[in-house]
């Protein structure tokens, strides 16, 4: 599902998997989600939109989950598998590699209850949209769950909140 952080709209439903969701990455530029299920199928959506761009049947659920722009494709326990859609290198003041998330207030605590900003619940999480994986990349939460389900939480226009759990520097 993707909510609209600022009114709180539901803007949609990721729809696809058919069991719990095993693993959830970021392209390097941040504009993909990959998750992994126990039907045995990778789906790539574009993170904005939360549009499934390319299903993948790989025939497992794999914990290993990361996209690699450089041969175009998404690796996982069972090996690499090339994506349609062509990805582009992080940008240069995001570097890191898709496998290191990078360094972000925002979190999940360990409960799986609550979405945090700087260790301070902000969003409480539902049970049925609670995560058995996730990835972070700076505002954006992906989230996948037991019932097959992948949400996406864009978490901007939170400036005001963070400056006010003094999170700003």
């Amino acid at each position: 599902m993707i909510w609209t952080t600022t009114t709180g709209a539901l803007q949609g439903t990721l729809k696809g998997h058919t069991d719990w969701v095993y693993s959830v990455a970021f392209s390097p530029d941040s504009t993909l989600v990959a998750s992994n299920a126990r039907d045995g199928t990778v789906r790539i959506w574009a993170a904005e939109a939360g549009t499934l761009t390319q299903t993948l049947y790989i025939g497992v659920a794999s914990s290993i989950l990361a996209f690699d722009y450089q041969s175009n494709s998404i690796l996982t326990d069972d090996g690499a598998y090339e994506v349609s859609v062509p990805l582009q290198q992080a940008s240069a003041t995001n570097t890191m590699p898709a496998s290191i998330p990078p360094i972000t207030r925002w979190g999940i605590r360990s409960d799986g209850c609550w979405i945090t900003l700087c260790g301070t619940k902000v969003l409480w999480i539902p049970k049925d949209y609670r995560p058995t994986a996730l990835q972070i990349c700076e505002q954006i939460i992906a989230v996948g769950c037991d019932n097959g389900r992948v949400w996406i939480a864009h978490l901007e226009n939170m400036d005001s909140l963070q400056d006010m759990l003094l999170c700003g520097t």
